[in-house]
């Protein structure tokens, strides 16, 4: 799936800027399939930005990345294994001119302006995308897609699939969660879980509510658990030894 968005920000800093900076950007946001998963940034600037002298050339760079990784960090969407999330940062445009402020590392300044600005931009693309995707699916008796329901993102459910959680448990065993957020995002979809009629319902809330509570001391998620709840909810546990 792929979104875009183009946006135009004025700011003014009280005290510190005698105009307002205009900044323009677009960002284009895709989420692919991919063997190592990640994420993958392209900048496409354009000249006034490329013959900037190298040190603020860098420090531009150093924004656009934590912006990135900032916005995608706060939209609190869930790691999927084997994609990647390519973004690419283009027609980008400043007024007044880049020349014209200092890039050094404090609030005020150009290059937090921008951070700022790319952080919100991946944000709200990034929440877009996984609302598209966890939406429910629906289709007709010929098989193919009629719609894609989200009344379940509006009434404030989750939609829960066996699906859903082998990719919350793959996210926890290659240590891309932590057990406290698998546990608390179990106890969250326990409170209203959306579970469509196709899925074994009494299997998920059982997986659902043992991991709810897998940081107690009688659920403890062993090895032996974690492998049989993946081969009941379908999939399975590969084991990959490298030499260091």
């Amino acid at each position: 799936m792929l979104a875009e968005q183009t946006v135009t920000c004025r700011y003014k800093a009280n005290g510190q800027l005698e105009t307002a900076v205009e900044i323009q950007m677009t960002i284009q946001l895709e989420r692919r399939p991919d063997d190592y998963g990640g994420v993958e940034i392209w900048k496409d600037f354009d000249p006034s930005i490329d013959d900037l002298p190298e040190d603020i050339f860098l420090k531009i760079l150093d924004r656009f990345n934590n912006g990135v990784h900032g916005g995608y960090g706060t939209s609190n969407v869930p790691y999927i294994p084997d994609t990647i999330l390519a973004v690419k940062i283009s027609d980008i445009k400043v007024s007044p001119s880049f020349e014209s402020f200092p890039l050094a590392y404090d609030k005020g300044d150009l290059g937090y302006m921008l951070e700022v600005t790319v952080s919100g931009i991946v944000n709200t693309l990034c929440r877009s995308l996984e609302n598209l995707r966890t939406g429910q699916e629906i289709y007709g008796d010929n098989g193919d897609l009629i719609k894609i329901d989200h009344s379940n993102i509006a009434a404030g459910k989750t939609l829960i699939t066996r699906q859903i959680i082998l990719e919350r448990l793959d996210a926890y065993l290659n240590h891309q969660i932590t057990l406290v957020e698998l546990v608390d995002w179990a106890e969250n979809a326990l409170t209203e879980p959306d579970i469509p009629e196709n899925e074994n319902a009494d299997l998920i809330m059982d997986v659902l509510m043992y991991l709810g509570a897998a940081d107690t001391h009688g659920f403890p998620l062993t090895w032996d658990v974690l492998s049989d709840f993946m081969d009941k909810l379908g999939g399975s546990v590969r084991v990959i030894v490298e030499s260091v």
